[in-house]
C-alpha cells in the first residue's frame, strides 16, 4: 500500500537486457485516468460509459512533470528500483510518446478493419 507523497518509479516494460523506464516520481493518490492510453484505460472508460461509475487508478507525477497512471505502467516503491533494475540497462522512455504510439496503433487498426467487421 502506498501513501500519497511516496517516491515511486514507473516502467513501460523490460526484456532480458533492458528496463524501459518512464521515470521516477511521486504517488499522488487515486484518480480517474482521463488522459491515460491503452486497453486497460479504455476498459475503465467503457465501464464508466455503461455504468456511470468512475474507476479510479493510481496516478504518479513523474519528476518530468508528466502524469502517468497505474493502468499504463508497472510501478513500485523507489526502494525497490535497485533490485528491479539490477543487471539491466535502463532506457528512458516518454509517456507522451507511448500514448501517441498507442493512438496511431488504434487509428491504423480501425482503418484496416473491413466495413462489415464485428470486432
Amino acid at each position: 500500500m502506498h501513501t500519497i507523497g511516496d517516491r515511486v518509479f514507473a516502467v513501460r516494460n523490460s526484456d532480458k537486457e533492458h528496463l524501459y523506464l518512464f521515470g521516477h516520481g511521486v504517488y499522488e493518490g487515486e484518480f480517474e485516468p482521463v488522459e491515460a492510453a491503452g486497453w486497460l484505460a479504455d476498459t475503465m472508460r467503457e465501464i464508466k460509459a455503461e455504468t456511470e461509475q468512475v474507476v479510479l487508478n493510481p496516478r504518479i507525477r513523474l519528476d518530468s512533470g508528466e502524469a502517468i497512471y497505474g493502468c499504463e505502467c508497472w510501478w513500485g516503491s523507489e526502494s525497490q528500483f535497485e533490485s528491479v533494475s539490477r543487471g539491466l540497462t535502463v532506457v528512458p522512455v516518454s509517456i507522451t510518446e507511448a500514448r501517441e504510439a498507442l493512438q496511431k496503433e488504434v487509428v491504423v487498426s480501425n482503418e484496416e478493419a473491413p466495413d462489415d467487421s464485428r470486432v
